[in-house]
């Protein structure tokens, strides 16, 4: 789940409608393209995507983040060691 906020008078962290492209690689290199939708609830929107994962597994996020109306564009890259039990 991604979100993009930016700060205004009227709220601290305004949510900001993005386009989220990336992709997630394995350990062993493996990279899968991520397919994102855009929900939008309650004053918040977010960026979903599904994934695959197993048990005791490190992937790697590599994302961009563009605000729809251009201000702002943001590389993201991070790790996340998933477990399902």
């Amino acid at each position: 789940m991604i979100t993009l906020q930016k700060p205004t008078r009227e709220a601290p962290l305004q949510a900001v409608a993005a386009n989220v492209t990336g992709s997630v690689r394995s350990l062993m290199g493996g990279r899968k393209p991520l397919e994102f939708r855009r929900v939008d609830r309650a004053g918040s929107i977010y960026s979903l995507a599904p994934v695959a994962i197993k048990d005791d597994q490190t992937l790697t996020f590599d994302l961009d983040v563009k605000a729809v109306d251009g201000s702002a564009t943001v590389p993201v890259q991070f790790n996340q060691r998933f477990y399902t039990r």
